[in-house]
């Protein structure tokens, strides 16, 4: 039978607390030792404890939120979704085209909603399903810009996306319009996929989707790890891969939670002088599904 030495010299020094762990092994008198509970019997191998050693510090696996199924035929509270708008009314339940759906409506005044400050907000948040490191997902998700929508120039504009649990920052991920780089003021507000991860703030991806129209139902597909360090985050719109990003997708000690939203700077000009006298500006969710497996969520070719 080795000696303590030399069960301490053969594991190595990759296991921690290779000493508490067999502190009670010897060449004499020892039968057990003992390790957070876990029982080691004199007789096993060198290799047997190596590898019952080593199963000590796995880290546990993540814990797999349940499936989403929201297919609009109930209120969004009965979906566990919380509303944030300046009133209830501002969310109602449609069909459109076919595809039942929800719109949020944002109407002038609605800024200070939620910590929105001078921004408009109405939205549908799902801050009761925390998704943390290592979760592993599929989504598939629609949206729609209907006659009234208000396509914003310079301005921002917030549709879907996932926020970290943090109480400051930029959200993990979301489907937005922005200034584009280099453009006037004046241009077309640019189409875009934004996230952030690892460091707040630090590391971003940000890429341009196209130019879209009212009145069309956008198809989105998400294949997403989330996680600090090594995840990924595949985005494919009718189809066709918008963006396949690796490296991180939470912020360091932080989950994230999806939220549907409608928050934008009022859309007008010459801003501030123009609020109070723009536009009402809304916009359509379809369907959403979230699972472990492509196969539950969408059955659509992806490129």
């Amino acid at each position: 039978m080795p000696t303590l030495f030399e069960f301490q010299t053969q594991l190595g020094e990759g296991i921690p607390s290779i000493a508490a762990a067999i502190v009670k092994l010897s060449t004499q008198d020892a039968a057990l030792a003992e390790k957070d509970g876990i029982i080691i019997a004199k007789d096993k191998t060198i290799a047997e404890l190596r590898a019952q050693l080593e199963a000590l510090t796995v880290p546990p696996a993540p814990v797999v939120p349940p499936a989403l199924n929201i297919d609009w035929t109930k209120q969004p509270e009965e979906y566990g979704l919380v509303v944030q708008a300046k009133e209830r009314s501002r969310v109602t339940l449609v069909n459109v085209q076919s595809r039942r759906a929800v719109r949020l409506l944002t109407s002038p005044g609605d800024n200070n909603v939620v910590g929105s400050g001078d921004m408009e907000r109405c939205d549908l948040s799902g801050h009761s399903r925390v998704y943390n490191e290592g979760v592993e997902q599929w989504w598939s998700l629609s949206l729609l810009f209907p006659d009234d929508f208000q396509f914003p120039t310079w301005q921002n504009y917030n549709l879907q996306g996932f926020h970290h649990t943090g109480s400051t920052g930029s959200g993990n991920f979301r489907i937005g319009f922005e200034r584009g780089a280099g453009l006037p003021t004046t241009s077309p507000g640019t189409w875009v996929l934004r996230g952030h991860g690892g460091t707040q703030n630090q590391t971003q991806f940000i890429q341009p989707i196209g130019v879209p129209v009212r009145n069309t139902w956008y198809d989105f597909v998400y294949h997403v790890k989330w996680s600090a360090t090594v995840g990924f985050f595949d985005v494919w719109l009718n189809g066709v891969r918008k963006l396949s990003h690796r490296g991180p997708t939470l912020y360091v000690g932080q989950g994230a939670y999806a939220k549907f939203a409608n928050y934008h700077t009022p859309v007008c000009d010459p801003y501030p002088a123009c609020v109070g006298t723009h536009k009402a500006s809304s916009v359509l969710y379809g369907p959403v599904k979230m699972d472990r497996e492509k196969s539950r969520v969408t059955s659509a070719v992806l490129e």
